[in-house]
């Protein structure tokens, strides 16, 4: 199946959910007036064909390559009619019909809310079958009755979600108000003393300049961590602006690499990348990029004239992403602070580099929130290793781009 096919599928979030009886009714009263032995409204995954709703013979899920419906989607048609499976070399091997008796089926397709066709409202019989013109018609009216009734469920998710949204907002926009006026303070105090010794005349020319310099450092660092701050604060109030699409693992890893390869080069540390998943990756993003950027930031940071390895592996379902580095590492009454979501103050880089702290606190709220999370081992001077492991994802088969 395309991304784009997968993408609308997913964002439905209606995969291997409990039937419901608004689809249950509709597949009842398709198979009362085409009468036929069957019906199903079944919508096709990567790898497999799914029955979200269907009477006593429907298959609950069938390999995708034994699936009629998917031809009802690569057809194009208004309705595809299969009659004498046994006889049509596209059919005659499949086990619907060698074991099933499969005899005639009829598909219409399901779009998603977008008008990508997704799946199929489909009838079938285990004797040879026809329908008349206003069984066809009435079994596209049923289907079209399908796509509204998805529309309908997907803005309900939506509302859920929001008010869901809105219950948490508080809470989070106290926790970003301390933090952002936490971080923001420190730089402007400094910057306020520097001007006060300036007027009063007890600053020479050297100590302006040096301080100066000093405080630009702050000042940038400010900039980034605002915008870090207001970036996952935004994810975390809002998880409807996560963007989704497919990306591919690997050089998603490096392009965030590259974004910090002067301060590694300037560092003289070693990047490695080991990827271990040969699928395109269904997932936020722009969000993962940003996670990436702050993990490798820190590993650069504390690491002079070493190693930083990133493994990218996948355990079923999960995403599973170890950024490691040999560097000055952390005691364990630091690891608990950080996994027990407390912020924590920045120690120094090996360059004296400053931080924030801010940005690795939010990294594990926002791993946490997207249903993900973040684990550490790390000793003094034994270096880090983080695992990232990110549940809110699917995985795509490049065989399976295409129908």
């Amino acid at each position: 199946m395309t991304p784009l096919h997968l993408e609308e599928l997913y964002s439905l979030k209606i995969l291997d959910t409990e039937n419901e009886e608004v689809f249950q009714n509709i597949v009842n009263m398709a198979a009362l007036i085409c009468k036929t032995s069957d019906s199903a409204i079944t919508l096709i995954d990567k790898n497999r064909q799914w029955t979200k709703a269907g009477t006593a013979n429907a298959i609950k899920n069938i390999p995708v390559e034994n699936s009629f419906c998917i031809h009802t989607i690569a057809s194009r048609q208004n309705i595809y009619i299969v009659d004498q499976p046994e006889t049509n070399e596209l059919f005659s091997n499949n086990p619907l019909v060698k074991k099933h008796h499969l005899r005639f089926y009829a598909g219409v397709p399901i779009k998603s809310p977008a008008g990508t066709t997704i799946g199929s409202l489909c009838v079938f019989h285990l004797q040879h079958h026809q329908l008349s013109e206003e069984q066809v018609n009435a079994l596209q009216l049923l289907g079209k009755q399908v796509d509204l009734l998805l529309e309908q469920r997907a803005a309900f998710q939506q509302a859920q979600e929001e008010v869901r949204e809105l219950q948490s907002k508080e809470g989070i926009n106290k926790l970003m108000l301390s933090m952002l006026a936490h971080e923001i303070k420190t730089p402007l105090s400094n910057i306020q003393q520097l001007l006060g010794l300036f007027q009063q005349g007890a600053l020479s020319r050297e100590e302006l300049t040096h301080l100066v310099d000093d405080s630009q450092e702050r000042v940038d660092l400010l900039i980034c961590t605002v915008e870090k701050l207001m970036y996952l604060g935004t994810q975390l109030l809002h998880s409807s602006s996560r963007r989704m699409k497919f990306y591919n693992i690997e050089e998603l890893v490096r392009e965030t690499v590259a974004l910090q390869a002067k301060d590694i080069e300037a560092k003289q540390n070693l990047v490695s990348i080991s990827c271990y998943i040969d699928t395109d990756v269904y997932v936020d993003g722009i969000g993962l990029q940003l996670v990436l950027n702050n993990l490798l930031h820190n590993a650069n940071k504390y690491t002079t004239s070493g190693n930083i390895n990133i493994w990218i592996f996948k355990e079923k379902d999960t995403l599973l992403i170890k950024v490691a580095d040999d560097g000055k590492g952390m005691d364990k009454k630091t690891v608990h602070t950080i996994l027990n979501d407390s912020p924590i103050a920045s120690s120094l880089g090996t360059k004296n580099e400053k931080g924030s702290g801010a940005g690795l606190f939010l990294t594990r709220q926002y791993l946490k929130h997207t249903g993900g999370d973040m684990f550490i081992s790390s000793l003094p001077n034994m270096g880090t290793t983080v695992t990232l492991q990110i549940t809110e994802v699917q995985f795509i088969q490049e065989m399976n781009k295409a129908v």
